[in-house]
C-alpha cells in the first residue's frame, strides 16, 4: 500500500545538499510535496523537512539507506508515516 511520509534530515548547510537528497528520492520514484529548510544561526547543519507524495515503504527505506550514507547528512533520517484520518 502506498502512503505519504514526513521526512526530516540534519544536513550540512551547503549548496547542493537538497539536490543530492532529492536526486536519490527521485531514483526511487518518490515525489516531493513540500520542502522546508530551517536556518540555524550557529550550527553547521540544518534540519531539512520534506513531505512526500504517495510511495511504498519499500522504496522509502531504500532511499533512506542511501541518503544516510551521504557525507552531507548527519545522523539518522526520521521518517513518519502520514496516515489518512
Amino acid at each position: 500500500a502506498k502512503t505519504k511520509f514526513y521526512l526530516r534530515f540534519m544536513a550540512s548547510d551547503k549548496a547542493g545538499v537538497l539536490s543530492k537528497i532529492t536526486g536519490i528520492l527521485g531514483e526511487y520514484n518518490i515525489g516531493i510535496n513540500s520542502v522546508t529548510q530551517k536556518q540555524h544561526n550557529t550550527a553547521s547543519s540544518v534540519p531539512v523537512i520534506m513531505l512526500t507524495e504517495l510511495t511504498t515503504e519499500h522504496n522509502l527505506r531504500g532511499a533512506l539507506t542511501e541518503i544516510q550514507k551521504l557525507s552531507v547528512v548527519k545522523g539518522k533520517p526520521v521518517a513518519i508515516r502520514m496516515e489518512k484520518l
